[in-house]
């Protein structure tokens, strides 16, 4: 009876170890799971936020869903003088002044220092700290405010509202019925772009 159980038990774990296992997604079925997880919220590998990914899943919404190629991706350049606020001391009034190339240079590395100093090189995690990233995206109209409604007979408020939607399931990585209420949802649901695009990022 003994040597029968380790039969069975030897047999059970040979049944075991020679179970097939299940098939690996294929590269293409990881590229498109990119394509719609991470084109919600830029997530990189490991669960992390690639700010720097948000451009580019913002540039394939816009191919994907915007057919006229009225929402186009904007670039923002700073002035070459900032304006800087600050005071001496806590009871002190604050004093506004500008800086200059050289001035914002030598603020940004001091801040940086501060940074450093704090944090002990990054051995010390720094909590309730935000980041904050400015994102920009132009609708352009061929015509005029006038001449859209009244020549091409269009709505463009109705554009312009397809246009939020691309960008914001970008940026707050939620579905559009998460952003949208549920009878502007039916509304938007007529139009046949947005009820599609509604449908995809859902």
């Amino acid at each position: 009876m003994k040597h029968g159980t380790m039969k069975h038990e030897t047999m059970k774990h040979e049944t075991m170890k020679r179970a097939p296992k299940a098939p690996e997604p294929t590269k293409v079925a990881q590229e498109e799971r990119l394509d719609i997880v991470g084109a919600e919220d830029g997530t990189a590998a490991g669960g992390t936020l690639d700010m720097t990914k948000l451009p580019g899943v913002l540039d394939k919404r816009f191919e994907r869903f915007d057919k006229d190629g009225e929402l186009r991706p904007t670039i923002i350049k700073p002035g070459s003088r900032w304006s800087l606020s600050s005071k001496a001391g806590l009871l002190s009034d604050a004093v506004t002044k500008s800086l200059g190339s050289v001035g914002q240079k030598t603020k940004r590395n001091a801040a940086f220092d501060l940074l450093d100093a704090l944090t002990r090189s990054g051995a010390v995690e720094v909590e309730h700290a935000s980041l904050h990233v400015v994102l920009a995206a132009t609708h352009c109209f061929e015509k005029t405010l006038m001449a859209t409604v009244v020549e091409k007979n269009e709505n463009p408020i109705e554009k312009v509202e397809r246009s939020l939607l691309m960008m914001a399931t970008v940026v707050t990585a939620k579905p559009v019925q998460a952003l949208v209420e549920p009878a502007q949802l039916k509304r938007l649901g007529t139009l046949a772009r947005s009820a599609k695009m509604i449908a995809d990022i859902a």
